[in-house]
């Protein structure tokens, strides 16, 4: 071979190699074939009865790096990257007009990420519940007191939240949040709740909700997502060798309602 042709031969062979790495770069790093790398899921699905709605988002990376062009659904329903007016940016999601989408029962989520990573995982979804009482019965609260209610129970349920907000505040990222840490299902709004920070109440109309929650939602996309954040983030129930990470489902049954006045 002469030089021109050898040199032709190279700089060929350089260009069809950076055009491979090219094509691979669109999802991401290139991927190797090393069995150490790791990949991360977090996500929370809700399901919320006060706005017929049911709303999925989901944040999947491989090595920190976001893979916005892996395959993503939950049963039938496909996970759209990145959609428009969305309340959330660069995520995978699912919008839906009904708050029961998902029936009570098992729902597999699974990941299609070209041939590098291929994995699913099933999630359960609570049954719909409602709030039974709530005290003060006329639904007048005087003063800084505590509040309480009670709820029917949701089949499924791991675990339940406890959520009250000003009226006019409600999905703002706003509010009073807790685990409810016994599967009776009651919870009591202690009197801080209602304060205004300086020992008077806080007055005005609040929302009472109640979640059933299963698996370990993400806490920073409920913020975006629930009438009030979570309390704290649980533990990532994601654990397996090379995909780890959170991911859980969350029902909202419909609000109750209380009006704080001062003392009377």
């Amino acid at each position: 071979m002469n030089t021109n042709k050898f040199i032709a031969a190279v700089c060929f062979s350089i260009l069809a190699v950076a055009l491979v790495i090219g094509l691979m770069s669109c999802n991401g790093p290139a991927p190797t074939n090393g069995t150490d790398q790791t990949f991360q899921l977090r996500g929370i699905l809700t399901a919320d009865e006060n706005r017929s709605w049911t709303l999925m988002a989901v944040d999947y990376r491989r090595d920190s790096v976001l893979r916005r062009l892996a395959d993503i659904t939950l049963d039938t329903f496909t996970m759209q990257f990145a959609r428009p007016l969305f309340p959330i940016d660069s995520v995978f999601s699912i919008v839906t007009s009904s708050g029961l989408t998902f029936r009570t029962g098992s729902h597999k989520l699974r990941i299609t990420d070209s041939t590098v990573f291929t994995d699913s995982l099933t999630a359960t979804a609570p049954d719909t519940f409602s709030i039974l009482t709530i005290y003060p019965a006329n639904r007048l609260l005087q003063g800084v007191a505590e509040a309480r209610l009670t709820w029917s129970g949701s089949t499924g349920a791991e675990t339940y939240v406890i959520a009250a907000v000003h009226a006019n505040a409600a999905y703002t990222g706003q509010g009073y949040s807790a685990y409810v840490t016994t599967q009776n299902p009651a919870g009591t709004f202690p009197p801080d709740v209602f304060s205004n920070g300086a020992g008077a109440a806080d007055t005005g109309w609040y929302y009472f909700y109640v979640y059933a929650l299963t698996g370990s939602p993400d806490s920073v996309y409920a913020r975006h997502l629930l009438p009030v954040p979570l309390p704290s983030q649980l533990a990532d129930n994601i654990t397996e060798t090379r995909f780890g990470g959170n991911f859980g489902m969350i029902l909202v049954a419909f609000r109750d309602s209380m009006h704080v006045v001062e003392q009377l």
